[in-house]
């Protein structure tokens, strides 16, 4: 067929070139294709952000604030625009991190927890986030109290609306090893609630560990099984695992504390303190999972070829709001700062909160020194992703802080409020920022005994809960307590029955360095000229926790030759047929008889 025919019938009228008439018709063709493009996707112009500026700043925030090492990750508009690690993965011996050093994330964890329970519940129309935890454990579950016991549900567990403690020292000094997921979800009746049910927010680990047993039991596979088949595999978060799983730590950024200034390494074995409390805080990554993990919760739910891994309302239920409020002394003011980031509420895993204006969702993470930090903008397909592995002092806090906002206003186009300065001197000048106080100088941590305590004090001491805690006279006579995994101190005598405890081995650093050096205090109590129990602080913002002197009860040590199986069966409604064993044993400590 001829051209001039198609295009233009009346071609000798008008003596038009055929070429001349195709650019015209190619011109309008591009003319409506960018009016109607537009109408419906046109975004402010964002300028591609200074990545070598960042950089700059990161590497100044870390030499200033005396962080050793970060990784991290920044995403925008369905890209990775960075994933890097910066500084020293050994912080002693100065070797650098690399793009496959790992570092832990922590509590990061319990968004994946709570997005695990969020589709499990959308495969099981009957079990709803408010359906009890009682009717899916069965009758032999129980927490403190009967109320918390009937009506606690999988929304309350994920939203720390419980009124259960941290009791964090439990978790620093590790459980033993021999202490199992679903054991510690029996020895919960025995930690006590400090809070009327549902009326504040009390940030828990056990509570997520609690659900992510409930997970286990609807679905019959363990908690790590879940986090593996929804989400490292198809997201193929390769570099990605479990702290609690590896058996050395050669591609682990290694834990660190400071002491007059100087950076000193902490054994890695100390990031496995958070057994069996693995849904709460067990996973570790880099910067490239994490980026891809960024890119699925951007992406309702796709991962980056674009296929689907999650149903948008499955992650739409996790950033739902439940507890408002829930860390108002975090928030940032205008009144005071030249910016406002303020929460909002926690919802399940995840806080949400307005950053300049913006819409943030975050969460916050630590393990032993190791802290992470991610922020993502859901209206904005904005990601950023820090970690860093110690030390534990206010500064590591600070530089975070900076960190996050400083790309936060590179990615979403704003001004940065804070330059090369005061990143480096925030809360100042806006707020106070207290110096970093270094310990005394002291001699040996076993110390000179002047007087011998009682050898009374000598023995074994347990609570229900939290376990078992050994006294005994150790090296010149000193006077050591022993408590979960790694935590040994030497106990000096302050005045009568009231010690002071300075740990040392592995935990040194939470009572000798710097911004971290008051020690633990421990009383114990006498009755009728004998020893009966001593008080610890489980939680330092609670009442000290009693232990009663004696052994363990026998309850706790069933099982030993039973065989530890990784699934777990679907729905059995039964924790343990040692249950009602146990209530008897109980109620024997109560009235007093012997146990055996």
């Amino acid at each position: 067929m001829n051209l001039n025919m198609l295009i233009a019938p009346s071609y000798s009228a008008f003596h038009v070139r055929p070429r001349t008439i195709v650019l015209i018709i190619l011109t309008m063709l591009l003319y409506i294709v960018k009016t109607t493009m537009s109408d419906f996707t046109y975004q402010p112009r964002r300028a591609p952000p200074n990545l070598q500026k960042f950089e700059r700043t990161v590497k100044n925030i870390l030499k200033c604030r005396n962080v050793p090492a970060a990784s991290i990750a920044l995403v925008r508009d369905n890209i990775v625009l960075l994933s890097k690690n910066y500084g020293y993965a050994d912080p002693e011996r100065q070797i650098p991190s690399n793009r496959n050093t790992k570092f832990c994330i922590g509590s990061l964890t319990k968004a994946f927890t709570a997005v695990i329970l969020s589709k499990i519940l959308s495969e099981h129309p009957n079990v709803t986030w408010e359906t009890s935890v009682k009717s899916i454990l069965g009758d032999e579950f129980r927490l403190s109290d009967d109320v918390r016991t009937d009506l606690v549900n999988i929304q309350d567990l994920l939203s720390h609306r419980v009124g259960t403690p941290a009791y964090f020292n439990a978790l620093l000094v590790g459980f033993p090893e021999d202490v199992t997921r679903e054991k510690l979800i029996r020895r919960l009746r025995f930690m006590p609630a400090v809070a009327p049910f549902r009326s504040k927010f009390m940030y828990s680990n056990y509570m997520y560990t609690l659900a992510g047993y409930v997970a286990e039991t609807l679905s019959g596979k363990s908690w790590e099984t879940l986090v593996k088949e929804y989400m490292l595999t198809p997201l193929k978060m390769t570099t990605s695992g479990f702290i609690n799983e590896r058996t050395d730590f050669k591609d682990i950024a290694l834990p660190c504390a400071v002491k007059h200034g100087k950076l000193i390494n902490l054994d890695p074995i100390l990031l496995q303190s958070v057994h069996p409390c693995g849904p709460a805080g067990s996973l570790f990554s880099t910067s490239d999972d994490m980026a891809r993990w960024l890119l699925m919760l951007l992406s309702s739910g796709r991962d980056m070829s674009n296929k689907e891994v999650f149903k948008s309302d499955v992650l739409e239920q996790t950033f739902k709001p439940v507890m408002p409020l829930p860390f108002p002394d975090q928030d940032l003011h205008r009144t005071r700062y030249p910016i406002a980031d303020v929460q909002m509420s926690y919802d399940l895993g995840w806080v949400t909160s307005y950053y300049r204006g913006y819409k943030k969702i975050w969460h916050s993470g630590g393990i032993t020194t190791h802290s992470s930090r991610l922020w993502f903008y859901p209206e904005n397909n904005v990601g950023v992703y820090a970690a860093v592995n110690g030390p534990q002092t206010r500064e590591k806090i600070y530089a975070l802080r900076a960190l996050m906002s400083y790309a936060s206003d590179m990615l979403l186009g704003e001004e940065p409020w804070l330059n090369d300065t005061t990143v480096c001197t925030f809360p100042a000048p806006w707020g106070v920022r207290a110096d970093i106080k270094e310990p005394k100088i002291s001699r040996d941590i076993a110390g000179e005994i002047r007087l011998r305590p009682s050898t009374d004090l000598v023995g074994r001491y347990f609570h229900l809960g939290f376990g078992e805690i050994r006294v005994y006279f150790g090296k010149r006579g000193a006077l050591v307590l022993h408590f979960g995994r790694f935590g040994t101190m030497v106990l000096n005598q302050e005045k009568g029955l009231l010690f002071s405890g300075k740990y040392f081995g592995p935990l040194w650093f939470v009572t000798d360095s710097d911004d971290s050096f008051e020690p633990e205090k421990v009383r114990f109590v006498r009755s009728g000229g004998k020893t009966t129990g001593l008080y610890f602080h489980v939680d330092p913002a609670y009442n000290a926790s009693f232990f009663k002197k004696g052994r363990m009860p026998i309850i706790w040590l069933e099982n030993k030759n039973s065989k530890n199986t990784s699934e777990r069966p679907c729905i059995s409604g039964s924790i343990s047929a040692w249950t009602n064993v146990f209530e008897l044993m109980f109620l024997c400590l109560v009235i007093g008889c012997k146990l055996i």
